[in-house]
């Protein structure tokens, strides 16, 4: 395990890679910095993997959900990981991730594929004080290859359970709940005669609409 840092501090591990057109996953280094962090849409730590070299201007569609790993034979792939992917419909198919879960892409009824690159890191809760002016603070581990078999059986079970469509759907209700909510504040400004502008709420991608981010 690496010395233990200040929780503010820009670090590089090893994380796990499924890159779109990869035949197989593969180890890289990655920064692990607060830009980063500011700029991922679900990280509520200090700092976060930089995935802006993944996903581009695709950066705010980014999603992410964690697994644990237990009763593993080699006990240095046990613990808590984050498993990173991207909604976006612009982004290319993840080609390497399908041939893991044994899915079909000429399946004429497949819907809901993962695109861009899916990134894994391997994370452990704080073990130091915490720092004066810190926040919510994250340690991350290098990730070993030795562990791709593991995360091959969560990728599996992801695309089983159709994970990437409920997720979709969750954002389609969150984005039409986000518009909704504008169009009553806009009125309320709008009577009130404040005409203060509102941001627009982020669509799930490039130019798609509802329809699009389902083919």
């Amino acid at each position: 395990m690496p010395p233990l840092h200040d929780p503010h501090d820009t670090i590089i591990r090893k994380v796990l890679l499924y890159a779109t057109d990869a035949e197989q996953p593969c180890l890289v280094s990655k920064e692990f910095s607060e830009a980063a962090s500011e700029v991922n849409p679900f990280s509520i730590y200090t700092t976060s993997v930089d995935l802006r070299s993944n996903y581009g201007k695709y950066i705010h569609t980014t999603r992410a959900q964690t697994f644990n790993m237990e009763n593993q034979e080699l006990k240095h792939n046990e613990g808590e990981y984050i498993f990173y992917f991207n909604m976006s419909v612009d982004l290319p198919i993840n080609r390497c991730t399908a041939r893991v879960a044994g899915v079909d892409l000429d399946q004429p009824t497949l819907k809901d594929i993962l695109r861009g690159d899916v990134v894994v890191v391997k994370t452990e809760e704080w073990p130091g004080p915490l720092v004066v002016g810190g926040g919510a603070h994250m340690n991350y581990l290098d990730v070993h290859l030795s562990c791709a078999p593991a995360c091959g059986l969560v990728i599996k079970e992801f695309y089983k359970s159709n994970q990437l469509g409920k997720t979709l759907e969750d954002d389609l209700y969150f984005h039409r709940r986000s518009v909704k909510q504008d169009r009553h504040m806009r009125w309320l400004l709008e009577m009130t005669g404040l005409g203060i502008p509102l941001p627009t709420p982020h669509n799930l991608g490039g130019d798609s609409t509802e329809d699009k981010a389902r083919s």
